[in-house]
């Protein structure tokens, strides 16, 4: 474990790396070698632990090694871009995790001119910390490495004052042949959406222990927007849809993940689809 202390900003992190063997059928791992990034960062205004403060937490898990290097070098990029965004793909694993940490952190002192606006017009020594509390936390997560796919979500969490901040869940799936993402019409045929989304709908009723679509409608659900989308994981199990907080229901229900089994995919997904093999 390594320590890196800046005035009063406090960075931890710990990297290791695990590896996965084999490549070929749908049951074995891909040979990947894995490694993570985690840090813990907090950081307050004019470095005064009186003042308000932002928190950064990184738990990142990205390929290391692969025996295709030029691959390697792809999944690196769309890893880093689908976390951190687009401006970083081009960057090495570890310079565009400090970049992007640097920029946040960078980004929150600056509101160090507004805070010191706002106390000097305030006539009571209350001051609403909360206008000026932030949090970044962003994961990812390995949800599936066999059969040739490489699955993955983005775990990222937002925390800029008011009631609660938002948490958004985007799954992706990489084909390890050439190193691509695979999109919705990479895998499912151009008749597949109604079957999909009748199959999408049934799931949401069960797990809600309802029967009926109007009692889902009863319950505040937006049915017209329960349909497959390009948020989706393929794991052992099937396909797997994400709907974040407020896409289909209200906040308080939090995001639903719909897994389609394979059994209910036959017919629906291409027959030269990477995604074929495991029906």
């Amino acid at each position: 474990m390594k320590k890196i202390f800046f005035a009063l900003c406090i960075i931890t992190y710990v990297a290791f790396s695990a590896s996965c063997g084999g490549n070929g059928s749908p049951t074995a791992d891909n040979a990947i070698v894995f490694d993570s990034i985690r840090t813990d960062t907090v950081c307050h205004l004019f470095n005064d632990t009186a003042k308000p403060s932002c928190k950064f937490t990184l738990g990142f898990t990205y390929p290391l090694d692969y025996t295709d290097k030029a691959v390697l070098q792809t999944m690196q990029a769309i890893f880093v871009s689908k976390s951190f965004g687009e401006k970083y793909a081009t960057l090495p694993v570890f310079e565009a995790y400090s970049a992007f940490e640097s920029d946040y952190l960078n980004g929150y002192k600056a509101l160090e001119t507004d805070y010191k606006k706002i106390v000097d017009s305030l006539k009571t020594k209350d001051f609403p910390y909360s206008l000026f509390a932030s949090e970044k936390i962003v994961r990812t997560a390995i949800d599936f490495n066999k059969g040739g796919l490489l699955a993955f979500t983005v775990i990222s969490y937002d925390y800029t004052g008011g009631a609660h901040g938002m948490e958004l869940l985007n799954g992706y799936v990489i084909n390890v042949k050439d190193g691509q993402l695979l999109g919705y019409n990479d895998i499912f045929t151009a008749e597949a959406k109604d079957s999909l989304t009748n199959l999408l709908v049934k799931e949401v009723m069960v797990a809600q222990k309802i029967s009926t679509a109007s009692e889902l409608e009863a319950q505040s659900f937006e049915i017209k927007n329960i349909v497959p989308n390009n948020n989706f994981l393929v794991t052992a199990e099937g396909v797997t849809f994400i709907y974040n907080r407020y896409e289909i229901a209200p906040y308080a229900y939090g995001e639903f993940k719909v897994v389609l089994p394979y059994a209910d995919l036959r017919g629906l997904i291409k027959k030269d689809s990477p995604v074929a093999k495991f029906i």
